[in-house]
């Protein structure tokens, strides 16, 4: 089955880039790791902690812990789309709610990523 990307998704998972400043965080290290779900690769904008520890793999533990949240947002992004078009809703509607939907969901996931392992997800490398 192949899957289906909204564009801020595609932005936030690394998965597309242009336009977006190289390291918007220079006070942080840009790691950057395969993108399994489309292809590409996926960056992070990684912070020191005290004490230090060992920054790539925090990384890796982000990367992984972002896919696994795309992979399931792409399947409730899914539902979502199939529902609205078997229920008779307009393209539009649709649109407007799946744009909604992931607009939360990207600031959600940023969010709980960079609390829990200092990393932000950036554009793809």
């Amino acid at each position: 089955m192949r899957r289906l990307w909204p564009v801020p998704v595609l932005a936030l998972a690394g998965c597309i880039g242009g336009g977006f400043a190289a390291n918007p965080y220079p006070d942080r290290e840009v790691l950057t790791f395969p993108s399994s779900g489309a292809g590409g690769a996926a960056r992070y904008a990684c912070a020191a902690t005290e004490p230090p520890d060992d920054i790539r793999a925090r990384g890796r533990k982000a990367h992984r812990a972002f896919e696994a949240a795309l992979t399931e947002f792409d399947k409730q992004r899914s539902k979502v789309l199939l529902e609205g078009l078997e229920s008779g809703k307009s393209p539009r509607a649709i649109t407007r709610l799946l744009d909604a939907r992931t607009e939360l969901w990207a600031q959600t996931t940023a969010d709980r990523i960079e609390a829990r392992y200092h990393c932000i997800p950036l554009s793809g490398g």
